[in-house]
């Protein structure tokens, strides 16, 4: 039988193995989204507990995916995978990629989660304006969202980090207006949230005692510890509520609430540990306990030898190793008593030579710190005038007119007072083109008046520029190498490491470790 001039026999035969196709197909691509939903769900229990694992798992999710909201998940948890292997280029890569595929779902929800971590990455770089920007953006799009709960959750998390950023900035009366409309947000929500209202009620108590407003500080760090649930804001909230006890004089109350902190045995943070030991000695001073005073403030300053990797005691301890290994070669040996002496004295001679080196390097590291400190200060109150003054013609560079070289140098005058050098992508042609000039003159000027070509009088800002930020902020204390070099212009933690050394004499290990020495003082002080 024809139809249409066509085989009906034929037609019925490949129109069947079209329908048992489309059904083998979709059998499979349900199969299929079946595993990767499970993997996905594997992600989120992992989150960034192990790294290796959720790389793969993500890798596998990212190549066989067509969800937009799927592929942006993914690669926001890879992107915490890479961060905790210290791989920064690529979590902020992924990131960025993960903000691609959220905008593209038009969901308030998907993006405004992308937006508050991106805005919670800028935070760790300290970053503020950027983080600020993107935590607008964040708010912008939960309003979009409908009424409920994760509405008043994801709005509730922006008003705290916010706030938090008001806190660092000393903006304590904003940064309480922030906790307590995140604490609004949260009473909305018809469940039960303890872990989101402790947490506002911590801030919440924190910017009071900040604002020395004592009584409803310990109210609200007291509400913070009746909660049961997140037991891990417990341990900054009794520190919290142990300065309001110094405050209101009640130092003995104040040293058995910071002592109590230590006796939680789940407690990992060294920072805290340092301000809590720093915190218990001052207290023993106010009650003119100095034995106990010394004891605290000696273990305050030991841990932060450890924050900051102190070379001496590594030093120290592989000499120990290499004289318990000697030790050790010696009795399986069975040498005699005299030749294990002579040994023992010679590893003792060589841990003396040692430790002497150490220490005269450490001072002459100490020296070039100070005069890099020197060289800062003197540089915050002394004005370059080349800007400014008037040039002389039989000074002027050949080829360039008086009134030019002139312009160019004020021009360089504002650039160095700006933050614009940071910028990775910065060069000579670049930086002419700013200043509206062209690079014959720009290199004449620069080799002439800053004695220097243009590359090494770049990265000559840069490194002033961090060890500025290092020294007048503790808070650089804490961030890593990598992120400082970063943050001041360089794109490998390698090339950073090596000009900050050619420009100060000393790596920028050694100058972390002098900066938290001189923090110390002036803390003790």
């Amino acid at each position: 039988m024809l139809l249409f001039g066509l085989d009906m026999r034929r037609f019925e035969s490949k129109f069947c193995f079209s329908i048992v196709l489309f059904f083998c197909f979709s059998i499979i691509y349900s199969q299929n989204k079946d595993k990767l939903d499970s993997l996905e769900n594997r992600l989120n229990i992992l989150r960034n507990t192990n790294p290796e694992e959720t790389i793969k798992i993500g890798d596998y999710i990212l190549k066989y995916s067509v969800s937009d909201k799927q592929k942006s998940n993914t690669l926001a948890l890879m992107s915490f995978a890479y961060f905790a292997k210290e791989n920064t280029k690529k979590s902020t890569e992924l990131l960025f990629q993960a903000k691609e595929y959220a905008e593209k779902t038009n969901d308030p929800e998907i993006i405004s989660k992308i937006y508050g971590t991106i805005a919670q990455m800028y935070l760790n770089i300290d970053f503020k304006d950027k983080a600020v920007h993107y935590l607008q953006l964040t708010i912008n799009e939960v309003k979009k969202m409908p009424e409920g709960n994760d509405k008043y959750r994801l709005q509730g998390l922006s008003y705290i980090e916010l706030g938090k950023i008001n806190m660092d900035e000393k903006k304590y009366s904003s940064a309480n207006s922030y906790f307590k409309n995140s604490l609004s947000e949260f009473n909305k929500m018809n469940i039960d949230a303890p872990y989101f209202i402790k947490r506002s009620y911590y801030n919440l108590g924190d910017s009071f005692y900040n604002l020395q407003k004592l009584d409803s500080a310990s109210f609200y760090i007291k509400k913070s510890l009746e909660i049961k649930k997140n037991p891990s804001v417990n341990d900054y909230a009794l520190f919290t509520l142990s300065n309001i006890y110094t405050e209101q004089k009640k130092y003995q109350l104040a040293i058995e609430t910071l002592k109590s902190i230590l006796e939680n045995k789940a407690l990992n943070d060294d920072i805290l540990k340092s301000k809590i030991y720093l915190s218990i000695s001052k207290n023993y001073k106010k009650l003119g306990d100095y034995e106990n005073f010394d004891f605290y403030n000696e273990k305050h300053l030991q841990i932060n030898k450890e924050i900051s990797n102190n070379n001496i005691n590594t030093i120290k301890n592989a000499v120990n190793l290499e004289e318990k290994k000697l030790t050790n070669e010696i009795s399986t040996a069975n040498r005699q008593n005299t030749t294990l002496l002579v040994i023992l004295f010679a590893v003792s001679g060589i841990s003396i030579v040692i430790f002497f080196y150490v220490t005269k390097k450490r001072q002459k590291q100490k020296k070039q710190y100070e005069a890099i400190i020197k060289s800062l200060e003197t540089k915050s109150v002394i004005t370059d005038d080349l800007g400014t003054r008037e040039i002389s013609k039989d000074i002027t560079t050949a080829s360039i007119p008086v009134e030019v070289e002139q312009d160019i140098l004020e021009k360089l005058i504002k650039f160095e007072k700006s933050d614009r050098f940071t910028n990775q992508k910065l060069n000579i042609s670049t930086l002419a083109v700013q200043l509206k000039t062209n690079t014959t003159y720009l290199s004449q000027v620069i080799n002439k008046y800053k004695g220097k070509n243009f590359n090494a009088y770049i990265n000559e800002l840069r490194i002033n520029y961090i060890c500025e930020k290092i020294h007048n902020n503790p808070e650089y204390l804490n961030y890593k190498i990598s992120y400082l070099g970063e943050i001041s212009g360089f794109a490998t933690h390698s090339a950073f490491a090596k000009v900050f050394k050619s420009v100060t004499g000393i790596s920028p290990s050694i100058f972390l470790s002098e900066s938290a020495k001189n923090h110390q003082k002036q803390n003790l002080a």
